[in-house]
């Protein structure tokens, strides 16, 4: 699952890395257009990426079969949304004194990771779990 994970995270922390604030902004805008399920950017997605967005949603089932795909598909585009809206902050997390975050993008992607791996295959406590 992890690794499957890391196919959709790696590329934008790569570019955050690399561009560093103008990596940001390009991420923020990616959440914007992401933000519009419906429309023109959602189009131009399944346009060009279609088949292989299909193909990685195909493995994330085999991965996490106890879940079903209703519920799966939910969850991964909560996971999008972590993602594009976590990597559009210079600092995503709160920091205190008292709870130091991490600010290095491959750290935060791994703390990242760790919250989509765990959303992603989470008991189903929906009333769809009675149904299944």
């Amino acid at each position: 699952m992890r690794s499957l994970l890391e196919v959709l995270v790696r590329p934008l922390v790569e570019l955050v890395e690399r561009r560093g604030r103008a990596g940001h902004a390009y991420v923020k805008v990616l959440a914007r257009l992401y933000a519009d399920r419906r429309g023109f950017a959602h189009e131009l997605a399944m346009s060009h990426f279609g088949d292989t967005l299909g193909e990685l949603g195909e493995r994330l089932v085999e991965a996490a079969p106890h879940v079903s795909r209703n519920v799966l598909g939910r969850r991964i585009a909560l996971c999008s949304q972590a993602v594009l809206d976590t990597l559009a902050s210079p600092q995503p997390f709160a920091v205190t004194e008292e709870a130091p975050a991490p600010t290095d993008p491959r750290e935060i992607a791994a703390e990242l990771l760790d919250f989509l791996e765990g959303g992603l295959v989470a008991p189903i406590t929906t009333r769809e779990a009675d149904a299944a």
